[in-house]
């Protein structure tokens, strides 16, 4: 059985009933284990997102989301700058200029191969394009490619 908590009127002790004047403790039955093994309504570890006492919350700052995500956008860019400096840098137009000045002369110089050589065998693998070769560095080359890259352009 639950354990049991008497509980008495704020005026000390009230009358039994109306016919008699003897007065007693009112008992009240209250199911301690019940309040301690519930579950709680809510996590305390984490803030609200809205009052408990129903009254509504500070206004929306829109200005101060706005100047957050700036913030993140600023912070990931130069990042990203960090990392691939060919892609998002500031030399990274130059650097895109070159690939297709060397993709124009890479055509030029497969058509006259194939005019003097012949085309290549059906069974041949394909030639590495200046594409793949310039944007798609393997893991293991980007520190190489970095350090080539700052001293090409000078980033």
């Amino acid at each position: 059985m639950a354990a049991l908590k008497t509980s008495f009127h704020a005026g000390g002790c009230r009358p039994a009933s109306a016919k008699t004047n003897a007065r007693q403790p009112r008992i009240t039955l209250v199911l301690l284990s019940h309040s301690l093994n519930r579950q709680l309504a809510r996590r305390l570890d984490q803030l609200l997102n809205r009052r408990l006492d129903g009254r509504p919350g500070r206004p929306t700052n829109y200005l101060a989301q706005a100047c957050t995500l700036l913030d993140q956008y600023i912070l990931l860019r130069r990042r990203a700058i960090k990392a691939e400096p060919h892609l998002f840098g500031p030399h990274a137009g130059a650097y895109y200029r070159d690939t297709l000045k060397r993709a124009a002369g890479q055509v030029e110089i497969e058509a006259a191969l194939d005019k003097v050589y012949g085309p290549s065998p059906p069974g041949s693998p394909p030639a590495i394009s200046v594409w793949t070769e310039r944007y798609f560095i393997p893991p293991a080359g980007r520190k190489r490619h970095r350090r080539w890259f700052r001293k090409q352009y000078g980033a």
